[in-house]
């Protein structure tokens, strides 16, 4: 139910999000979610994920963020392309499209 939802969600967010260019750990990953944890812990609507992503252009890229179950949208997202993603990450998603992080 909550991959629909964010996958849905997806298909709203904007199309110039800021990619990140730096390498994708998952060190970097817990970090990024680390500094926005309290939203996670104040509201149980919100969950911690990461999805990849197909674009058009056949390009893949990795969308982390702070999904908001409740109304369906990213509190707080950034972008990052897979060929910058660590084996680790690509893993974490080798079976599925999103990936919860608690």
């Amino acid at each position: 139910m909550i991959e629909m939802l964010v996958i849905a969600a997806l298909v709203g967010l904007a199309a110039g999000a800021a990619i990140a260019i730096a390498t994708l750990t998952l060190g970097f990953l817990v970090d990024w979610f680390r500094e926005r944890a309290a939203q996670v812990k104040n509201d149980p609507d919100k969950v911690a994920v990461t999805v990849a992503e197909a674009i058009d252009s056949g390009e893949v890229s990795f969308i982390q963020g702070i999904f908001d179950t409740e109304d369906g949208k990213f509190s707080d997202v950034r972008r990052i392309k897979a060929e910058n993603a660590d084996g680790d990450v690509h893993r974490a998603h080798a079976r599925h499209k999103v990936a919860i992080w608690e």
